[in-house]
């Protein structure tokens, strides 16, 4: 394991004791120590903690508070609640992401009949509002160095799988006309990340988009995506593979 990649586990380990004290096993932390690596070499400015064991807002911001005096490069690490998830941001990276992206937003609103992508020649309502709010935290965590935890506010005219797909750096994001969406006998093609973090590989990144729009109308920007991945990790010299496969999910909810 690389020294930065056993450094971040350590950290996890010392924060994410069970109620008896027990500590989690490593390789159970594989996931959230290959999400940490993406942040560290900026290839994606944030990740959704989303695993087992819990994370609380306190015990993120003991992990980011070692993290960001451990790496100089997570110095302006941040936690961020977002409707009661926690997510772990990079704030330069989030920014210089939002002034950048090219990310494909793809009108499921309508389910599979109507799928689209939505027109590219406009900036988009996300980003804007994300670029603000970000801007804003910033602005904020300048002033005081010391602020950990922040919230991200929702916007009326947005829903939250669009802008949760923005903040977490995917290459396509699904836009919704209303909150509560789901797709049935949808065929997706999925693109996975798998980082090296032993003698086995581990999952970190996915992202999904409809099969029928994948190669026709997403192919140049996965490839500018994938070239972007690649530069990134191999700038901390970590192995890792990108896989794309189809998927039939009977019901996909947003």
């Amino acid at each position: 394991m690389m020294e930065s990649s056993r450094t971040i586990a350590n950290v996890l380990q010392q924060h994410l004791r069970g109620k008896k004290g027990k500590i989690p096993g490593l390789q159970s932390l594989f996931p959230v120590v290959g999400c940490f690596q993406f942040l560290l070499c900026k290839a994606r400015p944030a990740f959704l903690y989303d695993m087992v064991p819990r994370m609380d807002n306190d015990r993120a911001s003991l992990i980011v508070s070692d993290l960001r005096q451990i790496f100089p490069a997570l110095s302006n690490l941040i936690v961020l609640d977002y409707n009661q998830d926690i997510l772990f941001v990079c704030l330069s990276t989030m920014l210089d992401y939002l002034d950048k992206t090219k990310a494909l937003f793809i009108d499921v609103s309508a389910g599979l009949e109507d799928t689209h992508i939505l027109p590219e020649d406009e900036e988009r309502i996300e980003v804007k509002h994300a670029r603000q709010c970000f801007r804003e935290i910033t602005r904020r965590w300048k002033e005081n160095p010391n602020l950990i935890s922040f919230s991200f506010d929702s916007h009326p005219d947005i829903c939250g799988p669009s802008i949760i797909g923005l903040i977490l750096g995917y290459p396509a994001i699904y836009y919704l006309s209303s909150e509560d969406h789901s797709l049935n006998s949808c065929l997706l093609t999925v693109t996975s990340v798998e980082l090296q973090l032993s003698d086995q590989f581990t999952a970190v990144f996915s992202f999904s988009v409809p099969e029928a729009l994948f190669y026709d109308k997403c192919s140049s920007s996965y490839e500018r995506w994938k070239d972007y991945i690649s530069s990134c990790l191999a700038s901390i010299g970590i192995n890792y593979r990108v896989r794309t496969f189809n998927q039939l999910y009977h019901s996909l909810i947003l």
